[in-house]
């Protein structure tokens, strides 16, 4: 895929958070269902989190490899653990 392609792809994974976000505010003021403010949020880090996968070149691997998916998740969760202790 060529950088442009990708940088389309990954702003329009971005817009999409950004709906799906606007989506659970707006049922969270209308005092909505929390089962659908949840699956709004949900989404919303589902497409932020593609958006981030397609930048740093891991979303093709990522769809591939289950346990690649495992160690992507481990080392970001361990690396935010690591630096929260810093602060």
């Amino acid at each position: 895929m060529k950088e442009e392609e990708i940088g389309n792809l990954i702003k329009y994974r971005l817009e999409q958070a950004e709906t799906a976000l606007e989506d659970a505010r707006f049922l969270l003021d209308g005092d909505r269902s929390p089962q659908s403010i949840v699956n709004r949020a949900y989404y919303a880090m589902f497409y932020a989190a593609l958006g981030l996968l397609q930048k740093i070149g891991s979303l093709e691997a990522y769809r591939r490899n289950k346990s690649f998916r495992h160690r992507v998740c481990n080392e970001r969760h361990l690396s935010q653990r690591a630096f929260s202790r810093l602060s």
